[in-house]
Order: structure tokens, then sequence, then C-alpha cells
């Protein structure tokens, strides 16, 4: 909130007491909870928020970069589907966060990610076997750092009075131009991906053809939202996931069968997999597989089950407002599970063939 804060102007920014109605009795209530307000209630710190998204945009579930990143301490970086292929140790934990002096307030990070701060009630004895807090160091960029590039969002000119973070320039910044002043973000995306076993390129074989794609409003450019299909989902969609995740985990099983001594299906499948491929693993790789929606394939498995439980009690944690030196917030409760688009399935065999 300390960044927020700086950003607008020296009136918005200031902090100003807000009522604390009862926690909301349905997922539908906490959409006008004023808690939740990604960019309102500035004097509710540590409370978990939606994303700061404009007054006009639609509501959503989906929390604040802050939060995510706090749950990810302890859940790692693993998500589906990779949490069913990838096994979480200390290696799958984000390790540093180094960004721009003028976006650090050593106050707001020490309360938002460290052990001292909003999460330092977290029982790790009551974790899932694998699971545990891995707090990441936070380091600053030099302050004469340049941070600018062309079209960047212009920086405000005025310190606002309630910020605590001496580190940020605003108030030695010359005042934007018009054509700054006029700078608005963009819904297009561009993801471009490029890996060694990226295929070759259909002009020339000696280079690879990465991946390379143009998404407005998360959806291929030239296409809508207004009918769903396969061919206008981007590669980094759910769907794709989902996709892929199912494919490996078919090859994954087909590897794990013992082995075949006759007839065309012989092979002999890795030491190394059997050997690492636990019950665990195996009903999380069988439940993806024959999952009938997305939601299925999401919680399949033991695997699945334990980081939910692991997300389950840290986001309990920072819901509550069990931190140290913090008063608890008045909104204890429990975040609603943001599970309201999950029933859709994959196109089966048959109909892929129509």
């Amino acid at each position: 909130m300390e960044i927020l804060m700086s950003e607008l102007g020296a009136e918005e920014s200031v902090p100003w007491s807000s009522p604390h109605p009862e926690p909301p009795s349905s997922a539908g209530d906490w959409f006008s909870a004023g808690s939740l307000q990604g960019r309102g209630f500035f004097s509710d710190l540590g409370a978990v928020r939606r994303k700061p998204s404009r007054a006009d945009a639609e509501p959503t579930l989906s929390k604040s970069c802050t939060d995510k990143l706090s749950i990810k301490q302890v859940t790692s970086l693993l998500s589906f589907p990779t949490y069913h292929l990838i096994g979480v140790t200390p290696n799958a934990y984000l390790s540093s966060l180094i960004l721009p002096a003028m976006k650090y307030s050593e106050k707001g990070f020490a309360r938002a990610f460290s052990r001292n701060g909003r999460l330092s009630a977290i029982d790790e004895k009551s974790l899932p076997v694998g699971y545990s807090f891995h707090p990441f160091i936070i380091t600053p960029l030099r302050k004469d750092f340049e941070l600018k590039f062309p079209f960047s969002k212009p920086l405000a000119t005025t310190i606002a009075p309630s910020s605590s973070n001496p580190l940020h320039p605003r108030d030695k910044e010359d005042p934007p131009t018009k054509a700054e002043q006029k700078t608005k973000a963009t819904n297009l995306s561009a993801l471009y991906i490029h890996h060694p076993r990226s295929p070759p390129h259909p002009n020339d074989p000696t280079t690879s053809n990465p991946v390379s794609e143009t998404l407005l409003n998360g959806v291929h450019q030239g296409h809508t939202l207004t009918s769903p299909s396969p061919k206008k989902a981007s590669i980094i969609s759910r769907f794709r996931m989902l996709q892929l995740g199912r494919q490996l985990a078919r090859s994954l099983l087909h590897l794990s069968d013992p082995p075949s001594t006759t007839g065309p299906d012989l092979h002999a499948p890795p030491r190394l997999l059997l050997g690492t491929a636990d019950e665990a693993v195996l009903a999380g790789w069988k439940g993806l597989v024959a999952a009938r929606t997305y939601g299925e394939a999401k919680r399949a498995g033991e695997i699945a089950l334990h980081r939910e439980r692991a997300k389950g009690l840290v986001t309990r944690v920072l819901v509550a407002g069990a931190r140290a030196g913090h008063a608890a917030s008045k909104h204890a409760g429990s975040w609603p599970r943001n599970d309201a688009d999950e029933d859709w399935k994959l196109p089966s065999e048959e109909d892929r063939s129509r």
C-alpha cells in the first residue's frame, strides 16, 4: 500500500478510517466488501485484497500480486499442472526478488513477506510434507539505475507526505509531458518463447521456430470471446496447460507400466522413473487423465490435495491478520475459493475428429 499511496496525488494518498462491517456471509457479498477493494481503505494495512483494478472493472476474487507472492513463499512456484509433474523441493521456491529502488518500501515489504510480518503466525509443523515457509530475499536496485524506456508509465512529480520511502525520486523528476500524460496501459500482450527444442523454422532448417503470439484481452488477436474454441487459446492458457498436462501424464503412465515381454508394446521403462513414481504421483497422473473437467483435474490425487491444504493454511493466516507487530484484522475469516470457471472440459477424441 505504501507504493500505491506514493503514486497517487498528495491529497488522495492520506490514509482514512474505514468502517469494519461483519465478514461477508457468501461469495457474492465479497465483491462489495470494502475491505477487499484493491485501491481503497489504506488504513487496513496487511489485509488481503483483490487486484487493484480500475473502479469500473468487473468484480474478481483474484488476489493482489502481493498476496499471491506471499502465498507462493509456502506453496512454491509450482501450480497446475506442474505440481503433478515436479516435486516440491527447495529449488521450487523463489529465492530473491529484485526491484527498482523507487518501488521499494522497507517497512511495507517486511510487513508483507518477512518472517516478522503478517506471515509470522504460520505453523510449519501443520503444513503437508514437503511444504515449508521460504521467505525470499528482497534486493532494491541502485538509486541511479535508469529504468526509463519508450512509452513507459510516467512518474508523478510530487511525493506523498505519507510515503515512507526516502528513495522515491518523484520530487526530483521533471513534470510529465502532454504525451506522457496521455499514456495508457494496453490490453495487448506479446508472447515470445524460445527454447533449444523449438521446431526448425519452415524457411530455414538451421534455425529454430520459437513460439510467438499476440494476445488481445488474453485471446489470439483477430479472434473474439463470443464463441470460444481451441484455436483461439494461447499456448499459456489453462486450456493448453490442461491439454499438455494430460499428454505428459499419459506418456508417463505408459512408461510406468510393467515392461511387456511380448508383442509390439515391448519396452523397458527407465528404472529411475519407476523408482521415483510412488503411489501418490501415479494417482495424480491417473486422476489428471481421467478427470472430466478442469476443476477435477486440478484437484486430482493426494499431491493436489496437499497443495490445496498448504494454500488454505497460509491464506487463513493472511486473512485472519495474525501478524507480528500489527493489530489483528477485523475482517477475519476465510477467502472464498475462486473456482467459478472450472467446470469446462477438453473436447473428446470423438469431437476433435469431426
